[in-house]
């Protein structure tokens, strides 16, 4: 008897907010067009357009929305995957094996991109939020009575 199970995890793209010092200034842009069609994976170190904002002049508000609709985080896809085995090696012996992969295809989730215009990293991504692949083997004797790690 075996069976397998997987589980899918999708989440939605959020807006991202830009900031810049005071804490409570809005930049400002100078054109609308700021968002890049490439893959993030190939816009790390310029998630989207930095040229088109700016610091706002001293003591005025930019005119920049709080949230940008057209820029959004990288979203999640994760992919888990499990099959369980449950055999007998002889007729009064049951044992269960387990083999588990977490992210099982290995998709890298980025990080939100550096959001404040007065930082040299401005639009760039320097974080992965999620873990690497990971894969368990576990081997289950008896009715659960004791857990033994085969590899991992």
């Amino acid at each position: 008897m075996g069976h397998e199970s997987e589980f899918l995890t999708c989440d939605c793209l959020q807006p991202i907010s830009l900031g810049c010092a005071p804490a409570l200034a809005q930049p400002s842009f100078l054109r609308k067009d700021f968002s890049i069609a490439d893959p993030v994976d190939r816009r790390l170190g310029r998630y989207f357009d930095t040229s088109v904002f700016s610091q706002p002049p001293p003591f005025t508000f930019g005119n920049l929305a709080e949230r940008l609709p057209d820029i959004r985080n990288d979203g999640q896809r994760n992919f888990d995957l499990s099959v369980i085995k449950e055999f007998r090696p002889v007729e009064k012996l049951r044992a269960e094996f387990r083999l588990e992969l977490l992210n099982a295809f290995n998709t890298p989730r980025f990080g939100t991109p550096n959001t404040s215009v007065t930082s040299s990293s401005f639009g760039v991504i320097t974080t992965q939020v999620n873990t690497p692949r990971q894969i368990q083997c576990i081997c289950l004797p008896g009715s659960y009575g004791g857990m033994r790690s085969v590899g991992g």
